[in-house]
């Protein structure tokens, strides 16, 4: 068990490590493409994800990774499409809300309408990527789960350059990266 214990941690780790480490070396390149006035509006579509996150998601993440071990397959296989329910309807909800709200909400920002609809589509996409994550942590499988987190931020990473560095599509690139990544492998 101990070995078994140490292997998995060691893919998780080395999957970890490897996954945060591609942005970080696309650093360089982006830099010479984007303006700190891109890089700015980047991080308040970052922001405006994590917000929406709050709301679609309520950490729903979290309730399977506590019944996991709680449940048995069929009962946790009916509490995740519950899951899954709760998810879509407050990603609804959240979708209703920012209509109505987005005119107070672009006087405040300076992205176009669009914008906050793809943000929370985006947080909707990565709570199913977390609860599949989560099922796999739980489960322990550590190759899936490193497997397809590197996939998806490679992903991300080419359809960034492509877009940014072929393209010329500055800030608008990149969040279609994010966008087109996380929506493929999900």
């Amino acid at each position: 068990m101990n070995k078994k214990l140490l292997k998995n941690s060691l893919f998780f780790v080395f999957g970890e490590v490897l996954n945060k480490s591609i942005p970080f070396l696309l650093l360089p390149i982006l830099t010479r493409y984007l303006t700190p006035e891109d890089y700015g509006v980047i991080a308040i579509f970052n922001v405006l994800i994590s917000i929406f996150a709050v709301f679609t998601g309520v950490s729903i993440h979290g309730a399977v990774n506590v019944y996991f071990f709680k449940m048995k397959k069929q009962e946790l296989n009916q509490f995740i499409g519950n899951c899954l329910l709760i998810l879509s309807v407050s990603t609804l909800i959240t979708f209703f809300i920012t209509y109505l709200l987005n005119p107070f909400i672009l006087d405040r920002l300076i992205i176009e309408k669009e914008w906050l609809f793809i943000a929370i589509l985006i947080a909707f996409a990565q709570f199913l990527t977390t609860i599949n994550l989560t099922l796999w942590m739980s489960e322990e499988k550590p190759k899936p789960y490193s497997v397809y987190q590197i996939s998806q931020t490679l992903t991300i990473t080419l359809i960034a350059l492509v877009l940014i560095v072929g393209f010329g599509m500055n800030w608008e690139g990149r969040l279609l990266s994010i966008n087109e990544g996380i929506l493929d492998l999900n």
